[in-house]
């Protein structure tokens, strides 16, 4: 699948493990896997994917921290991680690094377990159309 641009797989009754090889999809520019029961954390293996656009992780039972690398896709508009607290939850804080996302128009990380402040570089996503935190 080295030549698949958009991925949907949202709504089904997928679970277990974000495999490893979903970073070997390096053309992918779509990936919205929410709405599962998929648990666990993002494989590393997802900083691979550099064309990613859109990037839903959303409704899943995901838990750990939101990887560095997420924060580096250089091409990402909307990054949803909306809801994994019912279930599992993402913890941490939103990193400073988070005003370099100039391109990012949805940015969904609502109903998780974040902690700290939000950072004043959030006033740099000059793109931003939607946020929830």
């Amino acid at each position: 699948m080295n030549s698949l641009e958009y991925l949907d797989l949202s709504r089904n009754a997928l679970d277990g493990e974000i495999p490893d090889a979903i970073g070997d999809m390096g053309s992918l520019a779509y990936l919205d896997l929410s709405d599962n029961q998929l648990r666990g954390s993002i494989p590393d293996t997802v900083g691979k994917m550099v064309l990613l656009s859109h990037l839903d992780f959303s409704s899943n039972q995901l838990q750990g921290s939101i990887l560095d690398i997420v924060w580096k896709m250089v091409l990402l508009s909307h990054l949803d991680f909306f809801g994994n607290q019912r279930r599992a939850q993402f913890q941490g804080s939103i990193p400073d690094i988070v005003g370099k996302k100039v391109l990012i128009s949805h940015f969904h990380l609502s109903c998780n377990q974040l902690q700290g402040s939000i950072p004043d570089t959030v006033g740099n996503m000059v793109s931003l159309e939607k946020l929830s935190l």
